[in-house]
């Protein structure tokens, strides 16, 4: 395991671009469970935590605790584009891994102006 670890990591920093690019997607996901980790506040209310135009109300509620799940969805989506780049870099190629990488971020910028906003309207409560 540790052996298969070490040679995936060596893959990776061959590449400069690409271990740079995916030391900026790490960084950036570490920023945002940060961010948002300081954002939560334990309270009894409940606060919103879903808007839907569809339903008989608009805004739905829920504990605090929900909030925590943005923290593991950070988490869960930073592992798995880190396995799925060294995936791709060995299958195939540079190309494709540098554009799934930049995806990766892409994903984390629009991640982090919906927590935002959420983190936003749930204060309000």
């Amino acid at each position: 395991m540790f052996k298969s670890f070490t040679h995936a990591t060596q893959t990776i920093l061959k590449q400069r671009f690409l271990s740079v690019l995916l030391f900026a997607f790490l960084f950036e996901c570490l920023v945002l469970v940060s961010y948002v980790a300081t954002m939560i506040k334990a309270t009894d209310l409940q606060i919103v935590v879903h808007y839907t135009g569809y339903g008989p109300t608009n805004f739905y509620r829920d504990k605090w605790i929900y909030l925590l799940t943005f923290i593991g969805f950070i988490i869960f989506v930073g592992a798995i584009y880190t396995i799925v780049v060294y995936r791709m870099l060995v299958v195939k190629g540079i190309q494709f891994a540098i554009a799934f990488t930049w995806l990766g971020i892409a994903l984390m910028v629009i991640t982090a102006a919906m927590f935002y906003r959420i983190l936003t309207v749930a204060s309000l409560s």
